[in-house]
């Protein structure tokens, strides 16, 4: 276990390797009571957890700015940063982090596997977080001073895409703030592909192998039943979920998330909004503060 240094008005930080991942935990030191909500953070492509450090910071801060308002917190925030798989301390072949080659470009100014190696980034982080939430609490909590009562997660951009897998696939994770993430990846990429000159194909292109494609259509949000009110049908269900996207976002539209967002059915007992700023691919302060306030209203308070 390592630690790094912080302003005095910064909440604590210790970088915790669990499984060969470092982890980056943030509010350790200012736990008091005895019920704790875990969030865990995923990045965007090309970007590394340091990019996610001041978000971090902004979860406690606002939590606890909150929490102080109200004169009580039922559960307290510890907040999780990682590095996705082939980013940061974790990276192994950076053009696999690459898009497409842009039009007019060479062909090796970008990406060919662009499809497939963001989609088994994202899956395969979305994965690792699954096996986090398994060994967690012995590692930060051995002895059970504090009890570990949610799980939650946000990200940004690809990171976004990682929280709404979580949020389809992992039980556990019972509220997310997916930042410009899409729920609809195969469109998303179709619109990528065929903005490319020459347009690249999704049905006769190694660009998008069959395999690929039959993955994503069983493994994506959207390929669930999420307008249905059956628990053995929608995963969904009582999950707090609060998307936010930009209105002028042209790596992530937003007319590829709304659709979904608009059709979600969570139940009486969840929570969903899509909450959209004047902006593009970007994660501003009022989304920071935003994505804050929704996790103290919908999970801590």
């Amino acid at each position: 276990m390592t630690s790094s240094s912080a302003s005095s008005s910064d909440f604590s930080l210790k970088t915790i390797v669990i499984a060969g991942i470092e982890c980056d935990v943030y509010g350790l030191e200012q736990l008091k009571g005895n019920k704790v909500a875990v969030i865990f953070v995923a990045h965007g492509r090309n970007n590394t957890r340091s990019s996610m450090a001041k978000y971090c910071q902004t979860l406690l801060k606002v939590v606890a700015s909150k929490a102080a308002v109200a004169g009580k917190q039922e559960k307290e925030l510890v907040v999780i940063n990682i590095d996705q798989r082939n980013h940061g301390s974790r990276a192994v072949y950076p053009l696999a982090n690459f898009s497409f080659a842009p039009a007019g470009s060479s062909s090796d100014s970008g990406n060919d596997l662009h499809a497939l190696d963001m989609y088994a980034m994202q899956t395969g982080t979305a994965h690792d977080i699954s096996h986090l939430i398994d060994f967690v609490p012995s590692y930060l909590f051995p002895l059970e001073p504090h009890k570990i009562t949610d799980f939650f997660i946000t990200g940004f951009s690809m990171g976004g895409h990682v929280a709404l897998l979580l949020l389809r696939h992992e039980p556990r994770i019972t509220l997310g703030v997916p930042i410009v993430g899409c729920p609809d990846y195969l469109s998303l990429l179709t619109a990528r592909a065929q903005n490319l000159s020459p347009p690249i194909s999704t049905t006769s292109s190694t660009y998008f192998p069959p395999s690929l494609l039959s993955l994503i259509k069983t493994n994506d949000p959207v390929s669930t039943s999420y307008t249905s009110k059956d628990p053995l049908l929608n995963p969904y269900l009582n999950k707090k979920i609060l998307a936010i996207s930009g209105t002028k976002d042209r790596i992530v539209p937003v007319s590829f998330t709304e659709p979904f967002f608009d059709a979600l059915e969570v139940g009486e007992g969840g929570k969903k909004e899509l909450w959209m700023f004047e902006g593009g691919h970007v994660q501003t302060d009022e989304a920071m503060e935003k994505a804050a306030s929704f996790v103290w209203d919908e999970g801590l308070n």
